[in-house]
């Protein structure tokens, strides 16, 4: 297998000189960090050392604690949901230019906002405008001219993909100090919302969806209660109650998302039945 390219990883390991050639042949080991004691795990790291092309992955990573001791330890690799909830911190003041963000993506986030005022937005910032014509002038696009103007990038994405994109881009930088799983995890969910959405008789809205995937870990991002952030944030009720008291028409496709990413085959398609989304694509829209 290794030999037609496969990446081989070793799960739930336990070292054994027996192991060696095995070993040889993996890229990956992983470790239960959860049930596997401290000094245990400290002599087997020690002994595989030697083999320097080893990456170590740390599976149960349940705390922002585990994870630093994790890192330290050398590994390269987490598996958990550490990265997902908030911090748990007696005072976390949110620095002002994360409230800047936030002021930004709460007015981008506003169904009212005309495209001429996001374009205001975001010729006013440097940052976001270079990301933006970087991003459009890529190999991604393969475009015969250059886009050199928001304006320019704006007829290219059409208005609802421009959004978007400025949508990610602010939650990158207000996630700027979390690992980076964070942000993908959030843009996952955005775009795996909206799909399922786009199913069934949640159609008319799929944006709508989009933004309960994209702030569902916005809490996380910011070490702040969902409730106090949703405050700040000129959203739809309908969005608001999904991600502060999971409840209401949006919440049983936030339900299955986060049900298909752990795994819990039996509530996701419970959740499925109950936003009458047919499971049969989810596989598919989730890739």
């Amino acid at each position: 297998m290794v030999d037609q390219g496969y990446t081989l990883a070793l799960d739930n390991f336990i070292y054994h000189t027996k192991f060696d050639p095995l070993i040889e042949l993996a890229s990956i080991i992983k470790v239960d960090f959860l049930l596997t004691p401290v000094d245990s795990l400290a002599k087997m790291l020690h002994r595989i050392s030697r083999f320097d092309h080893i990456k170590l992955l740390a599976e149960k990573v349940e705390t922002y604690e585990e994870f630093d001791k994790a890192l330290k330890l050398g590994f390269s690799y987490f598996q958990g949901y550490f990265f997902s909830r908030p911090e748990e911190l007696h005072i976390k003041e949110i620095s002002s230019v994360k409230i800047n963000l936030l002021r930004l993506l709460a007015e981008v986030s506003q169904k009212k906002t005309t495209i001429s005022r996001l374009e205001k937005i975001v010729s006013a910032d440097v940052a976001l405008s270079y990301k933006l014509l970087r991003f459009l002038n890529s190999a991604h696009f393969y475009l015969l001219e250059k886009v050199e103007s928001v304006s320019r990038a704006i007829s290219f994405l059409g208005g609802k993909r421009f959004r978007h994109f400025v949508m990610l881009i602010l939650i990158s930088e207000i996630a700027s100090d979390k690992p980076e799983e964070l942000v993908r995890l959030a843009v996952v969910r955005a775009k795996f919302c909206e799909l399922l959405a786009e199913q069934e008789n949640l159609k008319k809205h799929s944006s709508e969806l989009f933004l309960v995937g994209l702030f569902s870990l916005i809490d996380a991002m910011l070490d702040k209660p969902m409730k106090d952030l949703l405050s700040a944030l000129p959203l739809m009720n309908d969005v608001k109650i999904a991600l502060e008291n999971n409840t209401g028409p949006y919440a049983p496709v936030l339900n299955a998302v986060k049900n298909y990413e752990q795994s819990l085959k039996e509530p996701c398609l419970a959740n499925l039945k109950q936003a009458h989304v047919k499971p049969q694509a989810v596989g598919r829209l989730y890739l």
